[in-house]
């Protein structure tokens, strides 16, 4: 089953709780997937601007996730782009 996530502290929380699960420290999660600790660490609490998504990615792969884009319902167009259409 897939978690929806709507945020970065969502992603956080679920990259959090996947490691913990697995019985991973913070370190050890880290250079499974080649980042810092400390920039893991402000990714599990959902405070990492500017994280590139190869780095999220390598996370996410590091513990067996995948990541998935789905559509969502059709935003207002005009407010995307910031003009009339």
């Amino acid at each position: 089953m897939a978690d929806a996530i709507y945020s970065v502290v969502q992603l956080g929380a679920l990259l959090r709780n996947e490691r913990q699960r697995r019985h991973l420290t913070q370190a050890a999660a880290a250079k499974a997937a080649g980042v810092e600790r400390q920039w893991l660490s402000r990714l599990e609490s959902g405070k990492a601007p500017g994280a590139s998504i190869s780095a999220v990615i390598e996370v996410l792969e590091s513990l067996d996730l995948r990541l998935a884009v789905q559509a969502g319902p059709a935003e207002d167009e005009s407010r995307l782009f910031g003009g009339d259409w």
